[in-house]
C-alpha cells in the first residue's frame, strides 16, 4: 500500500487574501472542467464551499485518467484553502491522486496533495488538508484529480471540496476585495470608500442630471464623506467641488434626466 497526503502543500510568504467563494470571479460559475475521459464532472457549490465532482467508466477496469478543474486568476497574489478529497475507485489496484496547481509566465507550478495507491481492497477513502500556492493574473490555477483500477467493478469516483478559499481578488486595484466592491472598474489610483467607491463614482459627471446645482450637491456632500472618514482632507475637498462647480455638467446644454 503506498499513500500520501500533505497538510500543507507549499508555504510561501504570506501576502493579502482578497477574495473568498463570494467572490464573482471564483464562485461556482467561474470554474471550468476538462471533462474526464469516458465520464462527466460537475462543479457545484456557494459562499462557503466548492465541490468539484468526476465519474468515469472503463472497459473491464479504468486506466489511469484525470481531470482539471480551473478558475482564472484575477490578480496576483497567493491563493490558500482547506481541501477533502472523498473517493471510491472500486476494490483492487486502486490508485488516486490529488494535485493543486498554478499557470504562470514561467510554466505550471504542480504540487501533489494525495499520491494513493493499494494492491488489495480498497473500497471509499477520504483524504484532507489544507494548502496554498502563488498564482498570477490572467492565469489558471485549480486542482487536478483521477486514478484508476484494476477491477472489474470498472469505476471511479470521487469529489474534491474547498473550503475557507481565499485567492487575489481585487480585480481593479481599489484595496477593496471584489466580494465587497458596489462599484467595479474604479479608475486607477482613485481613492474610495470602503465600498470601493470612487467620488466620481458615486457622482458621475454624466448626463443624467436634472441641474447642474444637484451634481454639483453631490460631489459636495460625498466629499464631505470623504473627510469624514479621512481619505481626503479639506483642502482636497475643496478642490473637488471647485471642480465641479466650473464643469458643464447638469448645465442646459446636458440632456440627461435626473439622478
Amino acid at each position: 500500500m503506498r499513500f500520501l497526503a500533505l497538510a500543507v502543500a507549499l508555504v510561501l510568504p504570506a501576502t493579502a487574501l482578497a477574495a473568498g467563494l463570494d467572490s464573482e470571479a471564483y464562485s461556482a460559475d467561474a470554474w471550468s472542467s476538462s471533462g474526464i475521459a469516458g465520464g462527466t464532472t460537475s462543479i457545484s457549490g456557494d459562499d462557503e464551499s466548492l465541490e468539484l465532482s468526476y465519474n468515469a467508466r472503463g472497459s473491464g477496469y479504468v486506466t489511469h485518467r484525470t481531470t482539471t478543474f480551473s478558475v482564472e486568476a484575477v490578480s496576483d497574489g497567493e491563493a490558500a484553502f482547506d481541501w477533502a478529497y472523498d473517493f471510491h475507485h472500486a476494490w483492487f489496484r486502486v490508485e488516486a491522486d490529488l494535485w493543486v496547481y498554478a499557470d504562470g509566465p514561467g510554466g505550471r507550478t504542480r504540487v501533489r496533495l494525495v499520491d494513493f495507491a493499494n494492491a488489495t481492497f480498497t473500497g471509499p477513502r477520504s483524504f484532507s488538508g489544507s494548502t496554498r500556492i502563488e498564482v498570477h493574473e490572467g492565469y489558471d490555477f485549480g486542482v487536478i484529480v483521477g486514478g484508476s483500477n484494476f477491477d472489474s467493478a470498472n469505476f471511479i469516483d470521487g469529489t474534491v471540496t474547498l473550503t475557507d478559499f481565499d485567492a487575489p481578488g481585487d480585480s481593479d486595484g481599489d484595496g477593496v476585495d471584489d466580494g465587497d466592491d458596489a462599484c467595479p472598474d474604479t479608475a486607477e489610483g482613485a481613492i474610495v470608500d470602503v465600498d470601493g467607491c470612487s467620488i466620481d463614482q458615486i457622482c458621475p459627471a454624466d448626463e443624467s442630471w436634472k441641474n447642474h446645482g444637484a451634481y454639483v450637491s453631490c460631489v459636495a456632500d460625498t466629499a464631505d464623506a470623504f473627510v469624514d472618514a479621512g481619505l481626503i482632507d479639506e483642502a482636497d475637498k475643496g478642490g473637488i467641488v471647485s471642480a465641479a462647480a466650473r464643469s458643464g455638467v447638469g448645465k442646459p446644454a446636458s440632456s440627461g434626466k435626473k439622478k
